[in-house]
């Protein structure tokens, strides 16, 4: 694999990571927010921080877009087909979302028999959270696991502490911002995650950078 690859996928992993982190924001704001704070007259903060939300959301985006770029044109079409690695990465992809799916339907099922619908979107949480552990073995970066051991664990001290609505609250601005905070780390560490797999200069402009200086 390349880093032009690399660059290219972390880029994607990024802009996943920052709509993740708007919709976990946007649900600790709208159940969990705008309830807790309704009996204390201080809903006028809702507005000011819905717009906070969208604005972090956008500009980390932009830095996922900034990112792609950097991997000079790069597209899914370009994947080479034949290659060992990418095939195990694509395959793996594959199953780890099959997994997530399963168990996010078991969840649905088991809460509506059991009748806890409050506990729906925590336990969402934890299977998102754990899903992260093997993405970080198949693609090789390590943040990943910060990621899914922290948002596994604000879930499951959602579930097993908080009652509602401050459990929304927690979870929702808890899982938002553990993403947010992974989006940035890949973002400013792109370069040096495809380095540390490829061997490549770590960036076109470097690699530039250094035929002029010889």
């Amino acid at each position: 694999m390349t880093e032009r690859q690399w660059i290219w996928g972390l880029s994607n992993g990024v802009l996943v990571l920052a709509l993740s982190g708007f919709v976990w924001v946007s649900v600790g704001l709208g159940v969990g927010f705008f309830p807790a704070v309704a009996t204390l007259g201080l809903t006028s903060l809702f507005p000011p921080l819905a717009i906070v939300n969208l604005v972090l959301f956008v500009l980390l985006v932009v830095a996922g877009i900034r990112l792609r770029r950097k991997a000079g044109g790069y597209r899914f079409a370009d994947l080479p087909r034949n290659d060992p690695d990418t095939h195990r990465i694509a395959q793996g992809f594959k199953c780890v979302l099959l997994a997530e799916a399963v168990f996010i339907a078991m969840v649905g099922f088991l809460c509506f028999q059991f009748q806890r619908g409050d506990l729906a979107w925590p336990w969402i949480g934890f299977v998102l959270g754990v899903h992260f552990l093997p993405l970080a073995w198949l693609f090789r970066v390590r943040v990943y696991y910060a990621t899914g051991l922290a948002s596994s664990v604000i879930a499951l001290l959602a579930i097993a502490v908080l009652e509602e609505p401050p459990r929304m609250l927690v979870l929702g601005y808890g899982m938002g911002l553990v993403a947010w905070c992974s989006c940035v780390y890949v973002v400013r560490n792109a370069e040096r995650i495809a380095h540390q797999f490829t061997g490549e200069p770590r960036s076109l402009e470097r690699a530039e950078w250094n035929v002029k200086l010889l």
